[in-house]
């Protein structure tokens, strides 16, 4: 035979398998967290947040923030037009009462539950909108009050009023007042429990 009438054989590969080696239970790797330790990584170590409550970044920012809502209320026309607008929206010249009692539940008849409702709007009518009565200042009715809680929710966000009891002589029926406070005096009250941190 020729060198190209040749042919050779191969003998078949062989491919071994191994098996992976048994491990014990106790020392399988266990899962961690320890990518939160030591920082090692450039992008962690330059990731240092506080760990503080969402109110501590309202209070940092509070009075800067309502200074500049009142004085663009105050100084912009467009602004305060806005506002002035959207109070008659909302109050107009007063909400009123619209006493609507259980009469059932207060085991009365229709013509009394009717009869009660309407003594006790008269009587709210008297109070709202009379200032001595309804104003611990005795100088607004319970619509310009009301007014002046929507404003104060423009600026500040927020409405504080205090209900104080003084019945006045003579002349006065009521002793309910109420007293509307500007939101800032809440940055004057010392730190208290159930009371906003200053």
């Amino acid at each position: 035979m020729t060198d190209e009438q040749t042919t050779t054989r191969r003998s078949p590969r062989t491919r071994t398998i191994k098996r992976p080696a048994t491990k014990d239970v106790a020392s399988a790797r266990k899962p961690g967290a320890s990518f939160m330790r030591n920082d090692t990584s450039s992008y962690l170590s330059s990731w240092q947040p506080a760990l503080r409550e969402a109110s501590d970044d309202v209070r940092q920012s509070y009075t800067r923030a309502a200074a500049r809502t009142i004085d663009m209320v105050q100084n912009s026309g467009w602004i305060s037009g806005a506002v002035d607008q959207s109070i008659a929206y909302t109050i107009g010249a007063g909400m009123r009462l619209a006493s609507k009692p259980d009469a059932t539940a207060l085991g009365w008849t229709t013509g009394e539950a009717a009869k009660w409702a309407q003594d006790v709007e008269r009587r709210w009518e008297s109070w709202a909108n009379r200032p001595i009565e309804c104003d611990i200042a005795g100088k607004a009715t319970l619509g310009q009050m009301q007014a002046q809680a929507v404003r104060s929710h423009f600026c500040y966000g927020e409405i504080l009023a205090t209900l104080p009891f003084r019945k006045r002589d003579p002349g006065g029926q009521y002793g309910t007042k109420v007293q509307m406070l500007p939101p800032r005096v809440w940055s004057k009250i010392p730190n208290r429990r159930g009371w906003r941190k200053a």
